[in-house]
């Protein structure tokens, strides 16, 4: 089923748009940040607490789905998380999520700055490229939504396929004796490694 998100004269954008949206927003820091974390908390059997965080991020994407499904036209998420878990609540979820999106939106600067003057520019200033991605993604932003939708399509397809290209030759690579023994006495550190996955 088509979930129309936006409903603005910036046009409308699809469930499946808005996931490409979220993929792309989030490949980042999953790649760079995700792999460190977990092997910090978990050591080297973290590679299954993937496993275990998969049942309670499917918990959390059928909550979402649950929520949105009593989403009114012209509600926003505010409205929905409000909607769902009280006034109070509610408000209190939404200022943590608006701490973390700045968080996250000051890492994402950071880290595409970074990458630019690791790549290019050894010794600039990293204010300069923060400056300019965030102009740019302003500028984005304030576009219509519609095709911001359908680039993020594209991309999704692309990345996927590099992704997959780098990732076959990888396998290749693994060395069992990294990944065991995995005994009964491990499974705290299983659990600590799913922590920064679920987060």
């Amino acid at each position: 089923m088509e979930i129309q998100v936006e409903q603005n004269k910036k046009g409308k954008i699809t469930s499946g748009q808005a996931s490409a949206m979220l993929y792309i927003g989030l490949l980042s820091p999953i790649i760079r940040l995700l792999p460190k974390m977990a092997v910090d908390m978990g050591g080297y059997v973290s590679w299954i607490s993937v496993f275990v965080a998969f049942p309670v991020l499917f918990l959390l994407i059928w909550f979402w789905r649950k929520m949105m499904e009593d989403r009114k036209t012209g509600d926003s998420m505010v409205d929905v998380i409000i909607i769902a878990v009280g006034k109070t609540g509610g408000k209190i979820a939404v200022s943590l999520f608006g701490l973390w999106l700045i968080f996250y939106v000051g890492f994402m600067l950071k880290s595409g700055a970074e990458r630019l003057i690791s790549s290019a520019y050894d010794t600039a200033s990293p204010t300069l490229f923060i400056l300019t991605i965030l102009a740019v993604a302003v500028i984005v932003a304030m576009g219509k939504l519609k095709v911001l939708g359908r680039l993020s399509e594209i991309f999704f397809i692309i990345f996927g396929l590099v992704f997959i290209f780098i990732m076959i030759p990888a396998f290749a690579d693994i060395d069992p004796g990294n990944l065991l023994p995995v005994t009964v006495y491990d499974t705290g550190n299983i659990l600590k490694g799913a922590i920064p996955i679920i987060n």
